[in-house]
């Protein structure tokens, strides 16, 4: 009986009839909420109004004004930052992906359904970049090091500048647990300023992480509005334990135990173009005839700025 010896052969696998995915990419929320201050160069202002009123007992008499009126400012400065890559498209030949490529040896871009997820996936990335620069950046190291030293962010705004003195804390620290995370925000609503008590965007920013926690301890405790077991999650709690504070899951406190709470327009995001750090317009990915390379930059500023510390309560690390 003759037999089949397919010995020297390697056995098949078909790389062209799959499709191509990029990635899974957590990109942050905190914009939706928050202040953006847009058209910044280099700095710009929060201009802030002050007004001491001082009332006087009522009569007849010439006026005599009293009490004041004071404006004041918080700059936001930006940091420039910018993002350059290259593809020398011909490696792509030597590859399954070279075959989704046109005939021809001048190949002056990658194969369209590269083109496509690496260019979404670089303005998620980017995404990324500018949450996590606005949280935890730092130019001191203190919360991270790498992309997080291009520029400062709100944690180092509110723990080590001169806005620490009016930032209000919480005495409590460390990661959230079931066992202690109701008491923490609580606490952390017992010391939001009368002032702003009855604003409509009271909101507390906290990671996922904790905020999962938080929603264990909720369940525990027989706390289950907001669930009707059909609806997905959305890592945002409205109205909690109704009051007027929102609770909002966000990338950017990811591996930080830091939550804060403030009406969320006290947050400010400073940047040049809001399009160019959100949804990557400007993106620019071109061929080089000279190099034979194609190369890909993004270019955008980003700022963080917090215009009144006193309306801020935080629970530190």
């Amino acid at each position: 009986m003759a037999t089949l010896n397919l010995g020297s052969l390697t056995k098949y696998t078909d790389q062209l009839s799959g499709i191509l995915l990029k990635e899974a990419v957590l990109v942050g929320n905190t914009f939706d909420y928050i202040s953006v201050q847009s058209g910044i160069k280099f700095a710009d202002s929060i201009n802030i109004l002050n007004n001491t009123l001082t009332a006087v007992a009522g009569g007849c008499g010439a006026i005599s004004p009293t009490g004041s009126t004071t404006l004041t400012q918080r700059n936001i400065t930006v940091c420039p930052i910018k993002i350059e890559e290259s593809i020398c498209v011909d490696e792509f030949e030597q590859y399954w992906i070279g075959q989704l490529a046109k005939e021809g040896s001048y190949n002056e871009f990658a194969p369209e359904a590269f083109n496509q997820l690496y260019l979404a996936n670089k303005v998620e990335k980017v995404g990324q970049l500018v949450e996590d620069l606005f949280w935890k950046g730092d130019t001191g190291g203190n919360y991270g090091s790498g992309n997080l030293l291009l520029c400062d962010g709100i944690l180092e705004i509110l723990e080590n500048t001169s806005a620490t003195s009016s930032v209000i804390s919480t005495t409590y620290s460390g990661a959230f647990t079931t066992a202690n995370a109701l008491d923490i925000v609580d606490d952390m609503i017992s010391l939001i300023p009368n002032d702003v008590l009855d604003t409509n965007d009271l909101t507390l920013f906290v990671s996922h992480t904790n905020f999962r926690v938080l929603m264990n301890a909720l369940r525990n405790n027989n706390y289950f509005f907001g669930y009707d077991g059909v609806q997905g999650h959305t890592w945002v709690l409205d109205n909690y334990t109704n009051t007027n504070v929102r609770i909002v899951a966000t990338r950017g406190l990811n591996g930080r135990n830091e939550a804060v709470l403030t009406p969320a327009s006290n947050l400010f995001f400073g940047t040049d173009s809001f399009g160019e750090a959100r949804n990557g317009d400007g993106f620019q990915f071109w061929y080089d005839i000279r190099d034979n390379i194609t190369y890909f930059r993004a270019k955008l500023k980003v700022g963080a700025q917090v215009a009144f510390p006193q309306y801020v309560v935080i629970k530190n690390s």
